[in-house]
């Protein structure tokens, strides 16, 4: 994503910046004001790797002042310095307590969220997820895991995929090396399970005005589960017992102390995958997730793009043939 900081700037970005010097000259009159808007895009090697953004101060009509690169990671520290966030580790409280310090001294000071499509400055490395030819597809690259919930739930193995699915919002109007991406951007995956079980996925990558991001339902002969994300919320209820007997539940799990964009899912696999890793070579040391569970959830996605390019029903058997 990008992030765009702007304000009235009592102080000279020279004496943090030195880099800056030979491109603004120090303004003796600190009664003076000036606007300044400092962008910036980012990146990470994997996830939660080694991060870092590349910042550009701009004055007021557009031209740039500085270009520079800063190792911290600007995104969190934005949502720090807005206390969107909390952090435990003592290296970013201090850097945030600092950015706030001089957050102060400002006239002004605005924080705004540019979303990627409306970023035009900003150009992904090799522009990679926004081709199929790159990702594999948007039912590969966004979705795999929720084919793996599908699996969990059933508690069965994929036969065959049926899907349907078209670019019809995102990305349209962007041009690569002259191309146009061709990422889905919604689509119906029906999956069929070798126990009888069916699941399908809704997926709409243009649907910011939902109260929730996920939702997730189970139903079976005795009743219906449903899961709300990022509301946080459970429902159970019997058929016996109709839609009186429903009841909600909280979702809340004592070892998240902070949530994230993943709702602390992230920290819990990382847990799984820590005790996995400790356990190795003793009994009952098998992995929460293994690499068929990962194999069989990428090779649902793939049937599912296959599905939507051929227009009928792929089976596991032909993506998986000769692996």
């Amino acid at each position: 994503m990008g992030e765009g900081v702007s304000g009235d700037i009592l102080v000279s970005p020279l004496t943090k910046f030195p880099e800056m010097a030979s491109a603004v000259e120090e303004n003796p009159t600190r009664n003076k004001s000036m606007v300044c808007i400092l962008e910036f895009d980012g990146a990470s090697k994997d996830n939660s790797g080694k991060t870092g953004p590349g910042p550009v101060l701009r004055a007021e009509e557009g031209s740039v002042v500085s270009s520079f690169y800063h190792p911290a990671h600007c995104g969190f520290l934005i949502s720090l310095v807005q206390d969107l966030w909390k952090t435990k580790n003592q290296n970013m409280a201090d850097l945030c307590k600092e950015v706030k310090g001089l957050k102060d001294r400002f006239l002004s000071f605005d924080i705004v969220h540019v979303k990627r499509p409306s970023y035009t400055k900003a150009v992904q490395v090799n522009n990679w997820n926004r081709f199929n030819a790159n990702t594999g597809g948007t039912l590969v690259e966004k979705c795999c895991h929720f084919f793996d919930l599908m699996r969990l739930f059933a508690a069965a193995n994929p036969v065959r995929v049926m899907a349907s699915g078209s670019i019809d919002v995102n990305h349209k109007d962007e041009i690569y090396d002259g191309k146009v991406p061709d990422i889905i951007d919604n689509a119906y995956v029906i999956v069929e399970f070798d126990n009888g079980s069916r699941g399908m996925l809704d997926l709409c990558m243009f649907a910011e005005g939902s109260k929730n991001e996920q939702e997730i339902s189970v139903v079976g002969d005795i009743g219906k589960g449903e899961a709300f994300v990022p509301e946080g919320i459970v429902r159970i209820g019997k058929r016996s017992d109709g839609r009186a007997g429903v009841k909600t539940f909280e979702a809340k799990d004592p070892r998240i102390k902070y949530e994230g964009l993943h709702h602390g899912s992230s920290y819990l696999e990382h847990l799984n995958f820590l005790s996995s890793v400790k356990a190795h070579g003793s009994s009952g040391a098998a992995p929460f997730v293994d690499l068929e569970d990962g194999l069989l959830s990428v090779a649902m996605g793939v049937a599912g793009q296959r599905s939507i390019e051929e227009g009928c029903f792929v089976t596991i058997a032909e993506v998986l043939s000769g692996h």
